[in-house]
C-alpha cells in the first residue's frame, strides 16, 4: 500500500475515533465504527482482493450505522462522509 494511502487511512481512522468518542453516539454504532477501523487498519500487506473485501465490509458497517434511527443528524452526516472516503480509498486500491 502506498504511503499516501496509509496517511489517508490514518486520517480517516482519526475521524472515526472522533465520531465514536461523541457522547451522543449509541453504543451499537460505536462498536461498528471500531470494527470498521480494525478492518481498514490491518498492518500486514495483503492481496488486493482481501483489502477490497475489508474495505467493502467497513463500508457496509458504516451504511448500517447511518441507517440507525437513534443517531443524531450531525453524526449521520459524519458517517456518510466517512463512507464516502472509504469508497474513494477502496477505488484507489484496485
Amino acid at each position: 500500500m502506498k504511503e499516501e494511502m496509509r496517511e489517508e487511512i490514518k486520517e480517516l481512522t482519526q475521524e472515526m475515533d472522533d465520531v465514536a468518542n461523541d457522547q451522543d453516539v449509541p453504543s451499537n454504532v460505536r462498536e461498528k465504527l471500531e470494527k470498521a477501523q480494525e478492518l481498514i487498519n490491518k498492518k500486514t500487506e495483503e492481496e488486493v482482493e482481501t483489502q477490497n473485501l475489508d474495505f467493502t465490509r467497513a463500508i457496509y458497517l458504516m451504511n448500517e450505522s447511518a441507517e440507525d434511527i437513534n443517531i443524531p443528524m450531525h453524526t449521520r452526516t459524519d458517517i456518510m462522509n466517512i463512507t464516502s472516503k472509504l469508497e474513494k480509498i477502496k477505488e484507489n486500491i484496485k
